[in-house]
């Protein structure tokens, strides 16, 4: 074997070795990528999950609290609860009837019901339960596979 086929021989290997090299840093990259994406999921949902137990928890602190002295001491728990006083979703009359976070819906359903009937209560407990259900609901639906 001649000096310029060993040179060949030598920039064919060392090509290959440079492309084998620069395919092993591409996976890695790729992987690294999806390792940081993962991990970004994983706090969402840690974070998802932590807002979830809180939340259920202070609607179970207002059912008991419901239980023992009506509407006078829920404004707390209404003001940890609600993100977003513009959001008529949650809690509308148990709003409007505690004077916190109070929209125009809880206003209209307050007028329709007088505070302490039996019809009153009847709504803040489907209220409650409602609350209860969606954020039920909505973490089956964050738990559900995606496809």
């Amino acid at each position: 074997m001649n000096e310029m086929e060993r040179w060949w021989i030598e920039v064919a290997v060392n090509g290959t070795v440079g492309l084998v090299t620069l395919a092993a840093l591409v996976v890695a990259l790729i992987q690294v990528d999806h390792a940081r994406r993962e991990a970004i999921a994983a706090r969402a949902a840690i974070a998802r999950e932590r807002r979830l137990s809180f939340e259920l928890q202070l609607l179970a602190q207002m059912y008991d609290q419901w239980g023992t002295s009506g509407t006078a001491h829920l404004a707390g728990y209404i003001n940890a609860l609600i993100r977003d006083p513009l959001d008529e979703t949650d809690l509308p009359l148990l709003r409007a009837a505690t004077g916190t976070k109070p929209t125009e819906r809880g206003q209209r359903l307050l007028a329709k019901v007088r505070r302490g009937s039996d019809d009153f209560k009847l709504e803040v407990i489907k209220e409650l339960d409602a609350a209860i259900e969606r954020r039920l609901k909505e973490e089956s639906d964050d738990v559900r596979p995606r496809g």
